[in-house]
């Protein structure tokens, strides 16, 4: 279990949980809802209690191995914000992202190239996660993410695509394999998309 940390007890930047062990404090803006991050350092992990304007609070755990974080989501949670949330506060600009596990909600669907827009279906149950792919980038210097998902429904029926939405079933394992440099994108006037830029 996560050391709870009592935020009355801050001191110069620092705050001390129930166990005496102090933890780093940093605050980050999301879509502009500040949300105040509290870090627990043990050997090999890092743990970040989020707090929300609500003073509702959420778990994250996970671990960095040199270029490589596995990370585990949670039932009920959105996997784009904690997917977010680990690369910005890794700093994360360019890796390669890989998963498992299940989804209780998934919109995914196609590119309508002539329409330019993504045409998504929603999907409501369990669903198991047959693959999950893709990469975490940046466009205009500012996070983006690109995925890709299929997910097995209790029948054996198989829907993919492109992955917009994505509501954790029961658990989400997450392997991201980060990649020294830097690619950005860019709007891609032929097609709509945004593309890799390497100019």
């Amino acid at each position: 279990m996560p050391e709870k940390l009592i935020p009355e007890k801050q001191v110069s930047g620092k705050l001390v949980s129930e166990a005496g062990k102090p933890a780093m404090a940093e605050q980050v803006f999301d879509d502009k809802v500040p949300v105040m991050i509290f870090r627990i350092r043990r050997p090999g992990a890092c743990i970040w209690v989020m707090m929300q304007k609500e003073k509702e609070s959420a778990f994250m755990e996970y671990r960095r191995f040199e270029n490589t974080i596995v990370a585990r989501i949670d039932k009920g949670e959105d996997m784009f914000e904690k997917l977010k949330r680990i690369a910005v506060l890794e700093d994360i600009k360019l890796a390669e992202v890989g998963g498992l596990g299940t989804f209780s909600h998934m919109n995914v669907g196609v590119y309508d190239l002539e329409e330019r827009r993504f045409k998504g279906n929603d999907f409501d149950g369990m669903f198991e996660i047959v693959s999950l792919t893709g990469t975490i980038n940046t466009m205009n210097g500012e996070y983006y993410a690109h995925l890709h998902a299929s997910a097995a429904d209790a029948e054996g029926h198989v829907f993919g695509g492109h992955l917009s939405e994505g509501t954790v079933g029961a658990t989400m394992e997450l392997v991201i394999r980060i990649i020294e440099g830097v690619v950005d994108r860019e709007k891609d006037e032929k097609t709509g998309l945004n593309i890799f830029k390497f100019s």
